[in-house]
């Protein structure tokens, strides 16, 4: 099982020697137009993009960033994932986890420029036992890359520290060999996650103010947002992961993935990034 050190590697260096700041200052707003919103209202069929005034589709023909439950294009694999009708519930096992259509899959890359991942989910409180989330180990809310694609990946993740405390964490990285990834993290209040409340969380690029910016909130209790900033390093590059087949440097590069990480049928590892609890929405935005 692949686990994320807190203490030594590229995520854990970043978190650590970048500049952590509290964002009592309001920082300025990163450059970014909505991309995709993925509401999982569907009770079966694709998994629909709601937005598309951008591109033009007619809304009665599959949209640009559609996408599907399971490995297997078309075919909804809901033994693993649950549709509620308002959102996904996401078991945890190999195939609980959503592809975006790679055909447009530049779409989501920033390059040089801002990104914006936006979410809202419930964990499910299993999150808080060694057995379902082990110490250094996480879940993948929304991704696109994987560590060791071309140009680098984005994440929006749950981390357990080894203090055993759980985090909202954030990575991008421009896979290139002088720019380690650039990290930031947010604690999560234990009493929210075993009250069951639905969290909003927001992990932000922001190219402008040469920053990455993560926050969380629970709206349902009026909380107000926990927010972290880590300053980018001065020669931090593009973002734009490429798209390959199983067996290339670049295998699901060009997929954004929801409640895990891609796989191939040769990896042994199969659920160490798996998501468990609900997720009522995903928005990119660049």
């Amino acid at each position: 099982m692949k686990t994320l050190s807190l203490s030594a590697g590229p995520v854990a260096g970043s978190a650590l020697a970048l500049c952590l700041l509290s964002t009592a200052v309001t920082p300025a707003a990163a450059d970014t137009n909505l991309e995709a919103h993925w509401r999982f209202n569907q009770v079966s069929g694709p998994i629909i993009d709601s937005y598309v005034p951008k591109h033009g589709e007619d809304l009665t023909s599959p949209r640009r960033n559609d996408g599907w439950i399971g490995y297997s294009k078309g075919v909804a694999d809901d033994s693993a994932v649950v549709r509620t009708g308002s959102s996904l519930e996401f078991s945890g096992e190999r195939n609980s986890i959503v592809f975006i259509d790679d055909a447009f899959h530049t779409d989501f890359n920033p390059g040089k420029g801002s990104l914006k991942i936006n979410a809202r989910f419930k964990l499910d409180p299993s999150v808080l036992s060694a057995a379902a989330l082990g110490a250094t180990e996480t879940w993948n809310v929304a991704q696109k890359g994987r560590f060791f694609n071309t140009r680098g990946q984005w994440k929006m993740q749950i981390l357990k520290a080894r203090n055993n405390a759980i985090y909202l964490h954030c990575l991008v990285n421009d896979d290139r060999a002088n720019t380690p990834a650039q990290s930031a993290r947010v604690k999560i209040a234990s009493s929210w996650i075993s009250a069951g409340r639905i969290l909003t969380a927001n992990c932000t690029l922001d190219r402008n103010a040469h920053e990455l910016r993560v926050d969380i909130q629970n709206k349902s209790s009026g909380i107000m947002p926990r927010s972290v900033t880590s300053v980018l390093t001065p020669n931090f590059g593009a973002v734009a992961p490429r798209a390959g087949a199983c067996g290339t440097r670049d295998a699901f590069g060009g997929h954004v993935t929801i409640g895990n990480k891609p796989l191939c049928p040769s990896d042994q590892y199969d659920t160490d990034d798996a998501f468990r609890g609900k997720i009522y929405k995903v928005r990119i935005y660049r």
